[in-house]
């Protein structure tokens, strides 16, 4: 990793960090064989649709030094990463305030029942980060 990962962003500049981090995602069959679940009619399992990270990798960006003496971070998270995102929020020197926003994604395919049809995907709102605090 460089001394500097985030191109021409400025050091301490930012008041909010608006946050989604490239989760890697294994999705596996019900009968729980430990095979990726093939998609969109496929017969074979399809790659991530982005690059990503794992999130002690992610832990080691220094998103902290994005930070303005009074900043909020906001990330994205699934349900399935929510204490990972926990854990790098703390990682990146944040502490939890609230549940910022949600996003229910229309599933297509799904059944016609609430549950099924939307998936859960929501951000997390973390506490103003004072340097050197």
């Amino acid at each position: 990793m460089t001394d500097w990962p985030f191109g021409l962003l400025r050091k301490r500049a930012y008041g909010v960090i608006y946050c989604d981090p490239p989760w890697g995602f294994e999705t596996y069959s019900s009968a729980s064989t430990g095979l990726r679940v093939p998609q969109h009619g496929t017969s074979t399992p399809q790659p991530d649709h982005y690059p990503v990270m794992s999130t002690p990798e992610m832990a080691k960006l220094p998103v902290v030094d994005l930070a303005a003496n009074d900043c909020a971070l906001l990330m994205w998270t699934t349900s399935s990463h929510t204490p990972q995102c926990f854990w790098l929020a703390h990682q990146w020197g944040f502490k939890f305030a609230s549940k910022a926003f949600a996003w229910a994604k229309l599933n297509k395919k799904a059944e016609d029942n609430f549950s099924r049809k939307y998936l859960d995907y929501y951000g997390l709102m973390y506490q103003t980060h004072q340097v050197g605090a």
